[in-house]
């Protein structure tokens, strides 16, 4: 990855392109995965014109992910609870 993340957050925006395609603004990254191939850097999930349309993406799927996130806590305390019952 070619930028520091400070964001606690599983998908950030990177400055520029990562693929170092001259059109592109900013790159948005699943820093849960490494990219296939450059192994020094996280998995690309898609590169953006403005960074405006990046940083909405990346919000996007961190409420997905935060929302995954919750449903299986939620359903290993149901297991749990069934479990003691």
């Amino acid at each position: 990855m070619s930028a520091t993340a400070i964001s606690p957050d599983r998908y950030q925006v990177v400055d520029g392109s990562e693929s170092a395609h001259c059109c592109f603004e900013a790159t948005v990254v699943d820093t849960h995965t490494p990219h296939p191939v450059y192994r020094d850097q996280h998995a690309w999930v898609c590169e953006c014109f403005e960074r405006v349309d990046a940083e909405k993406i990346a919000s996007s799927l961190n409420t997905v992910a935060r929302i995954e996130s919750a449903n299986a806590m939620m359903k290993g305390l149901t297991q749990i609870n069934e479990e003691q019952s």
